[in-house]
């Protein structure tokens, strides 16, 4: 799967002109990633498509952001938050619809081993939330 490919399922599904979709879904990854391990966004992002990196990674102020977010783990509420205000979305229901999206869009680019693993690191509330996806 490549990057465009990746933006068009969100973008699809979201109903969202693309520069949309790209925000929400660097928003969601870079979420995600503060609540994972730095073994687990290592892995994710070996199998990702090299044209995703942008995706993944962000800048360096965002990947220091990450870091930092990632001494905290986030409850379900606190995550799509996090979304929320990172996309510019306008109500909770909406970023978690949208994080929903971007997380089964996710499963499809990445080996279904890795799919598990994200599962398995998670913290648990957010966890039901990747399952649905």
């Amino acid at each position: 799967m490549t990057k465009n490919e990746f933006i068009d399922i969100i973008r699809k599904e979201a109903k969202l002109p693309e520069e949309d979709a790209k925000r929400v879904a660097h928003s969601v990854l870079l979420t995600l990633r503060s609540q994972l391990s730095p073994t687990e966004v290592n892995d994710i992002y070996e199998t990702l498509p090299q044209d995703m990196d942008d995706l993944w990674t962000g800048g360096w102020l965002q990947r220091l952001m990450v870091r930092l977010q990632g001494l905290h783990k986030m409850n379900i509420e606190e995550f799509i938050e996090q979304v929320r205000e990172a996309a510019d979305i306008r109500t909770s229901q909406e970023a978690e619809r949208l994080t929903g999206i971007v997380f089964n869009a996710l499963k499809e680019a990445i080996p279904s081993t890795e799919v598990e693993h994200v599962q398995k690191d998670l913290p648990v509330e957010l966890k039901d939330l990747w399952k649905a996806a």
